[in-house]
């Protein structure tokens, strides 16, 4: 059952309602929505300060990177194994998928990863597919870097991970170029479907 409710309103907020009521069919639509929109959102929780929306400015309009203050060191004193393998991909995808990384399937992991990527500016496209049957997933990814040494390393956190979790289900086969890499992942034989 509907409640009523009756109140004032700033001539700002006002304003604002009259310029979407119609959009949302009337002014009690659009306040629901802007209510839930409100609660998604984190409702009375802080949002972004200063630094953070500096931070996403910073990535979006100067195409800056992110990555942890580890790597970053890692790959400052030219250690580029270390900065793979002791990144924290692996922290990073169970946050992301909520799941810890021994219970994430590779299209799982896949996912988590492109959102990663995508978020942090690590490459400008990022495409993966499964095959009707389940049995092949094929991953591509472009940057603009221009250089196979950045497509090697980004490939190499790829592959570090699935050596560790799905070698032993999936074989893989991927092709570097100067502007990024693909993989195309195969399940092995005799293995049921587990993505």
């Amino acid at each position: 059952m509907r409640k009523r409710l009756q109140t004032t309103v700033s001539p700002e907020t006002y304003e604002i309602i009259e310029k979407y009521k119609e959009e949302y069919g009337s002014v009690s639509s659009f306040i629901e929505e802007a209510i839930n929109y409100f609660v998604k959102r984190g409702g009375d929780q802080k949002t972004l300060d200063n630094r953070d929306e500096m931070l996403i400015k910073l990535i979006r309009e100067l195409d800056l990177t992110a990555c942890s203050k580890d790597q970053y060191r890692y790959l400052v004193l030219g250690d580029k194994e270390k900065a793979v393998n002791e990144s924290l991909m692996e922290i990073a995808m169970e946050y992301i998928s909520n799941k810890p990384m021994d219970e994430l399937t590779l299209v799982e992991f896949l996912e988590a990863l492109k959102k990663a990527w995508e978020a942090v500016n690590r490459v400008d496209y990022i495409k993966y597919e499964v095959g009707e049957d389940g049995k092949i997933v094929r991953w591509l990814c472009y940057h603009s870097m221009k250089s196979t040494v950045v497509s090697e390393f980004l490939y190499n956190h790829i592959n570090y991970i699935f050596q560790k979790y799905f070698e032993k289900d999936w074989d893989h086969k991927e092709t570097l170029t100067p502007n990024g890499f693909s993989i195309t992942f195969k399940l092995k034989r005799n293995k049921d479907l587990i993505y």
